[in-house]
């Protein structure tokens, strides 16, 4: 359970790091990249000789971790975005309303039980979206002065999340990996952060990096790696799927919508205290069944 518990703060402790991003001017891209070789760096000094068993080359995920570290690359910097534009609590509801994705491909490739208790679930997610992100633009000053892409971010986000818990799920479902799977996971960071270098590479990105940014990038890595790899352990050490994943995605919920409206002053809208009911309620119900 501390492990669960740790996995919740540290991931709550990213949302409020990318706030601190458009208050010190920090390059996203750029501290974004950094953080990936903090992370590998991290996942070789705790996993250590034993990270792999085999060459990576010969592991049966690695074109998953390739994958995945591409869309890790996208989605954390989409996030990253959304926060400094609409906060923390609606861009982390629809980041974490992102298990409908997992839930519905268990149901419909997998043959997972689906009662009624689970599509209602499914539902209130469905609204819990809609209200999050009803008139968002009133509730920011990035926001309101901005149309277009911008205001796509916080879909963008949820679009992007439940691409990155589909693919974990394939990858479970088809035992290609190990619970707590170190390796696994450095990897997956490994090739985000290559993708990150291609990207500063093509767009001469990589002179403009500063100080500050190699710094924010290094606070971000290390919270980033852990939220995950505990994560991975609370599931190792026993605790089933269904209770993990609602009650790191609720802890998650509750600590971002906190931290939004007393740190940061976000402002909370009926619209969006509403859709934040609605989100953890659908967490709830769709892990009863």
């Amino acid at each position: 359970m501390l492990a669960l518990v740790g996995s919740i703060f540290l991931n709550s402790m990213i949302g409020l790091i990318f706030k601190l991003f458009d208050r010190y001017s920090i390059n996203t891209v750029a501290a974004v990249v950094v953080n990936y070789v903090a992370c590998v760096m991290t996942g070789y000094l705790v996993a250590g000789d034993g990270l792999y068993t085999g060459s990576p080359a010969s592991q049966p995920w690695l074109i998953y971790a390739v994958l995945l570290g591409v869309l890790f690359l996208l989605v954390f910097m989409i996030f990253a975005t959304s926060v400094q534009y609409f906060g923390i609590m609606t861009t982390s509801i629809l980041q974490k309303m992102s298990l409908v994705a997992p839930v519905l491909i268990g149901i419909l490739a997998y043959g997972e039980s689906a009662g009624w208790i689970r599509w209602s679930g499914i539902l209130l997610s469905v609204i819990a979206i809609i209200l999050a992100n009803y008139k968002t633009d009133q509730n920011s000053d990035h926001a309101k002065n901005n149309t277009g892409w911008v205001m796509a971010l916080p879909l963008l986000t949820f679009a992007g999340s439940c691409m990155v818990d589909s693919a974990l799920l394939v990858v479970e479902h088809n035992k290609l990996i190990k619970p707590a799977d170190a390796g696994f996971v450095t990897a997956i960071f490994l090739f985000a952060g290559i993708s990150g270098f291609i990207y500063l590479l093509l767009n001469g990105g990589i002179k403009n990096i500063r100080a500050r940014d190699i710094i924010a990038g290094l606070l971000l890595g290390v919270p980033n790696f852990f939220s995950i790899y505990l994560l991975l352990l609370a599931l190792q050490a026993g605790l089933d799927g269904s209770v993990v994943f609602p009650v790191n995605n609720v802890g998650v919920l509750l600590i971002a919508g906190l931290t939004g409206m007393v740190i940061f002053g976000e402002k909370a809208s009926g619209f969006k205290i509403t859709g934040f009911v609605f989100a953890l309620l659908a967490i709830i119900v769709i892990s009863l069944e």
